[in-house]
């Protein structure tokens, strides 16, 4: 069995199609929806998948660049450990979807255990370090405000050479992982000391895995361990050259279907791409019925 931990906050014809792609006999839907959300008809989101689970986690409210991100991503965790024994938990978001069948995904990863598949960016720059270095206390919404005093916290701690890692490497990449039980484990038995860690961390969700399974047993357990911004790591295919991410759109469909990766995003139901995608992944998956 395989569990899917999804993040969703908004577009949910998008998590529609998600969870109808992903429905399997070895599969298991758990879904975080941000509290901010006021209307969501969840006894209709837990009817849709014939075969597997829906579960519905607790809800916070989650802020970019914020602690809540992880706070997230535990509770989804917890909440998949809780209810039974996988081989893998894949972290997407709701404005992901898959490239392959559900039946492929599953036997891709079965046939790949036990690697993580977690991605590693390249060799972080100045900026990018002190976002776990130094201390942040301007997280959450990207505004000017925010933005200036985010400047200045990092102006007054390189003065003051502050460095809360005390020399530690420090490794970053995308946030959407598939991982082991034992790693997903090893991530919950240190759950304490991983916030502690990561608090007032700007965008902690870059640095949780990455800089978790490198100070693990597991490191050594990692699918591509090559770490050269390469989307195969967590086959996760995501554009950040064109936008921050950019939203796919219909042109892409050849790009992402012929990427290699089981994943991408960022999907959005105001153009016709998740509509193409779900078509031909449903075909697909129509030769395993």
């Amino acid at each position: 069995m395989q569990a899917y931990l999804i993040m969703a906050h908004n577009d949910f014809n998008i998590l529609e199609k998600i969870i109808k792609m992903i429905d399997y006999s070895n599969h298991d839907i758990f879904i975080h929806v941000d509290s901010k959300v006021k209307e969501f008809d969840f006894e209709y989101f837990k009817s849709i998948p014939k075969q597997s689970n829906v579960v519905f986690t607790d809800r916070i409210s989650v802020k970019w660049g914020d602690c809540s991100m992880i706070e997230a991503e535990y509770l989804l965790l917890n909440k998949a450990m809780e209810y039974g024994n996988y081989t893998y938990y894949h972290l997407i978001s709701g404005a992901d979807m898959p490239l392959k069948s559900a039946e492929k995904l599953y036997e891709f990863y079965e046939t790949n255990y036990p690697n993580n598949f977690i991605h590693f960016a390249n060799k972080p720059n100045k900026i990018e370090e002190s976002r776990i270095k130094h201390y942040h206390f301007f997280t959450g919404r990207r505004n000017i405000f925010n933005r200036i005093g985010t400047k200045v916290e990092q102006i007054i701690q390189e003065i003051l050479k502050i460095d809360r890692l005390n020399g530690k490497k420090i490794y970053r990449g995308s946030q959407w992982y598939s991982i082991t039980d034992e790693f997903a484990k090893y991530l919950t038995d240190n759950q304490m000391s991983m916030k502690n860690q990561l608090k007032h961390t700007l965008i902690p969700d870059e640095f949780f895995v990455q800089m978790s399974v490198i100070n693990s047993p597991y490191k050594d357990k990692l699918y591509k361990p090559t770490m050269d911004d390469d989307a195969k790591q967590n086959m996760h295919f995501v554009d950040w050259e064109r936008g921050n991410p950019y939203t796919l759109t219909e042109e892409d469909f050849d790009l992402i279907i012929w990427s290699g990766c089981m994943f991408a995003r960022k999907f959005t139901s105001h153009n016709n791409l998740s509509n193409m995608v779900f078509e031909t992944v449903n075909n697909e998956g129509k030769q395993y019925e």
